[in-house]
């Protein structure tokens, strides 16, 4: 129809120069991968929250390996030297002492 209204949904883009984009790909047999955009300084905690919102799979259930080493979540991109293009891996599973949940998500990246 005629002046009518498209939408386009395109994938998140930089904010700023600061910002990494880094790649995050699930081991074992998964096929979920997503491009998240980080600060140097971010933690793994607030990585896996992107994690999270791109994918929909629960923070706490995310385990993120860099270079054969297991982040923990005080870790800072910069300190673990992880730049820009960077793959991070994801493995998905519980723990310990995280509960592990899979959240749906609608394509607008708004929780069901």
């Amino acid at each position: 129809a005629e002046g009518g209204i498209v939408f386009v949904a395109t994938p998140r883009e930089r904010n700023s120069r600061e910002e990494l984009s880094v790649s995050v790909r699930e081991v074992g047999g998964g096929k979920e991968q997503a491009t998240v955009f980080v600060r140097p300084e971010d933690d793994t905690a607030a990585v896996s929250r992107s994690v999270q919102d791109a994918l929909g799979i629960a923070a706490d259930s995310q385990q993120l390996i860099f270079a054969s080493n297991v982040l923990r979540p005080t870790d800072t991109m910069a300190s673990k030297r992880i730049g820009d293009g960077c793959t991070l891996q994801l493995v998905v599973g519980k723990r310990p002492g995280a509960s592990a949940t899979r959240q749906a998500m609608s394509p607008g990246g708004t929780w069901r």
